[in-house]
């Protein structure tokens, strides 16, 4: 048994949202909700309590890029499930980023073999195309019947329009979920970084804004002829945030999502030209990061993740032009959306719950979880009044790509009690 004493529950689908209550689990259920204080204590018990401490349900992160198998010098699997855990993530949804791609029914099913031993729960995306290669579809039937909860190519987002209308096609009979990173590669080319006031200083070539609508306008039509449950993430472009707000008023299939870094972090980082602030899609201008949090204001993004891109000293320790895009952000990744979104009163605290919990499961169909009697335990332990400071000693994983090292943070994640695992402190 675990007994979370006097503890603020924070769940805009509960009945208990905002009050201070005794919360006890027995055999992963919620047992009972008390007033607070109220609830005996026994020896058999676990108890939790934290002076000042919220409890809410367990976080999903929507976009972690997974290194094991295949790239396990940069991070194994053990070591993204501590990260999570740190980070406040019972549960993640990992791209199909490992070595061999998971393309096929029989990598999926040894992939979730591989995490059920891990205390968070792991859920995995197969690839649109095999090798996400662009060119032949996937198994991803026979995925989805060994549970791969969506599909996307990542950051190889088909650029033939009639691959994806057959993609989209092939899958509307099983009603799976496609995830679409937009972009026009064509209008990309050799451009590394955001196209605005930072290119010109560094006489590099920018990326336009138009890169992502016009791959979005493409991705609409397709839409509209074939219609299938569609995620966009991430979406980085107030132009293309405009688009999409458009398109889910009139297509409620349609959600996206961002990663906490682009609401705090802007081009002006890359000045010194620091690989740790490389990623993809690039930063944006400090004009471009407000737009997008007024986005967020106006309920036009569905999810905040972490992007979590793992990247070893020999990806990131070299010129910009030739280092790879990407940054650990599972630790961080909440306390940073606190910091821009929060703290700054652009969104209230139940908000952005609904952004790291109810919405990710509602849209990937994975089973919702809430703080009420009888419902399983999944939870996330936190306190917006422990500032601490993220070190790179901190990191569990082998890649220390964060750029996030010796700042202080005033959202402290105190532990996790993932669905069918165990409570975990930090």
């Amino acid at each position: 048994m675990t007994l979370f004493r006097n503890i603020k529950i924070i769940d805009s689908q509960s009945p208990f949202n905002g009050q201070s209550k005794d919360i006890l689990v027995e055999n992963q259920i919620i047992s009972r909700i008390e007033p607070a204080d109220s609830i005996p204590v026994s020896p058999e018990m676990t108890v939790i309590d934290e002076n000042g401490a919220c409890i809410s349900p367990g976080w999903m992160d929507m976009q972690v890029h997974l290194s094991d198998p295949g790239f396990e010098w940069k991070e194994t699997m053990s070591q993204t499930a501590a990260a999570a855990a740190k980070g406040g993530f019972t549960a993640l949804i990992c791209y199909p980023e490992t070595n061999p791609v998971p393309d096929n029914a029989s990598i999926i099913k040894a992939l979730y073999q591989q995490s059920k031993n891990q205390n968070t729960c792991f859920y995995f995306a197969g690839a649109l195309t095999e090798h996400k290669d662009g060119k032949d579809l996937s198994q991803m039937y026979e995925m989805h019947t060994e549970k791969a909860i969506a599909f996307t190519d990542g950051l190889k987002y088909p650029q033939s329009a009639g691959l994806m209308l057959l993609i989209k096609q092939y899958i509307s009979p099983f009603n799976a979920l496609i995830i679409v990173n937009p972009y026009d590669k064509s209008l990309i080319g050799e451009a590394q970084i955001n196209e605005g006031n930072t290119s010109l200083q560094l006489g590099m070539k920018g990326i336009p804004e138009i890169a992502e609508t016009i791959a979005l306008d493409k991705e609409w039509h397709l839409q509209q002829y074939s219609p299938v449950r569609t995620h966009i993430q991430p979406v980085t472009s107030p132009k293309a945030l405009s688009s999409i707000r458009e398109m889910k008023k009139k297509d409620h299939r349609i959600s996206c999502g961002i990663p906490s870094y682009y609401l705090l972090l802007t081009d002006d980082c890359l000045l010194d030209f620091d690989t740790h602030f490389k990623v993809f899609p690039p930063l944006k201008s400090k004009a471009q990061v407000n737009q997008i949090i007024q986005a967020i204001a106006k309920k036009s993004i569905d999810v905040i993740t972490s992007g979590h891109f793992p990247q070893g000293l020999e990806e990131k320790n070299c010129e910009f032009e030739v280092a790879e895009a990407g940054m650990l952000n599972l630790q961080t990744a909440i306390p940073v959306a606190w910091e821009a979104l929060v703290e700054s009163g652009a969104i209230q605290t139940e908000a952005l719950i609904d952004m790291i919990s109810h919405y990710p499961r509602k849209i990937t169909g994975i089973q919702a979880v809430t703080i009420s009697e009888g419902q399983p335990a999944d939870f996330t332990v936190f306190s917006a009044e422990t500032p601490w400071t993220f070190s790179e000693e901190m990191i569990p994983s082998t890649a220390k790509n964060s750029p996030f090292t010796g700042k202080q943070f005033s959202l402290k994640i105190i532990g996790t009690y993932p669905l069918n695992g165990k409570w975990q402190k930090n």
